[in-house]
């Protein structure tokens, strides 16, 4: 199959990122998995809690366990609420309980919380609470990158503040710290290309943004592959609708 060199596309209205990410898979310890093992939430400060999240917790030895206890633990604990089940409780083998939950920041930033179970972490909780919506209220580059805990320096000297203030940047806009200049892409291979959308902040519009992608020397008719919808212009995860359009 003949591969497809891909113009890169760049959204100057929105901030979107196209990044593969790992968000989560089951993982097992003890005799007890949970079905998600890293739970991601972002949310305006002060405004309610986010909708739940649900990781399943399931006893797959061959034995009954006891869950004592399934607490929060980390110093933004309180910006997390947990809705599990009491305890002690008796988990036959096989059996499953749900473990719901919810982010309601009271400041800004990166927030890591760890869900114990019998006093060992099985679930990592992740949350980006942010000032406001537009403007200076969203969250910088890299404090989304963070949120994801994907290992990127963007080279902001300023990372609270929306804008990257690198002087570098500053002095001539050459790439600095681990920014590469792609202005194409190359398929890489037989399969599928996929895009997941991490973040969305900035275009209320509606769709908030379009995303695709341009043969290379031509800059006629984007070959357009998802929208992303109105409303998810100020969070992580945004929700998107697929276009008729392929990688």
């Amino acid at each position: 199959m003949r591969q497809k060199q891909l113009a890169a596309v760049i959204i100057l209205l929105s901030l979107i990122l196209c990044l593969s990410i790992f968000t989560g898979t089951a993982s097992a310890q003890g005799g007890l998995q949970v079905s998600r093992n890293l739970l991601i939430f972002s949310r305006i400060q002060n405004t309610g809690a986010t909708t739940s999240q649900t990781s399943v917790l399931t006893n797959t030895s061959g034995a009954p366990i006891t869950i004592n206890s399934v607490s929060l633990l980390g110093n933004d604990a309180g910006m997390f609420s947990l809705s599990a089940f009491g305890t002690p409780l008796t988990l036959n083998p096989g059996a499953s309980r749900n473990i719901n939950v919810t982010f309601n920041p009271t400041s800004d930033g990166v927030k890591i919380v760890n869900v114990r179970i019998n006093g060992v972490n099985y679930i990592e909780l992740r949350g980006l609470g942010t000032r406001g919506t537009g403007g200076i209220n969203e969250p910088s580059l890299q404090r989304i990158l963070d949120a994801f805990a994907i290992p990127v320096n963007v080279g902001d000297d300023q990372n609270h503040s929306t804008i990257i203030n690198s002087l570098q940047q500053t002095a001539g806009g050459a790439p600095f710290a681990m920014e590469i200049t792609s202005p194409t892409f190359i398929k890489a291979g037989s399969g599928d290309v996929t895009i997941e959308v991490l973040a969305a902040y900035g275009n209320q519009a509606s769709p908030v943004a379009k995303v695709g992608w341009y043969p290379v020397g031509s800059s006629g008719t984007l070959n357009q592959v998802f929208t992303v919808n109105s409303g998810s212009s100020q969070t992580l995860y945004p929700a998107t609708t697929p276009s008729a359009g392929a990688i």
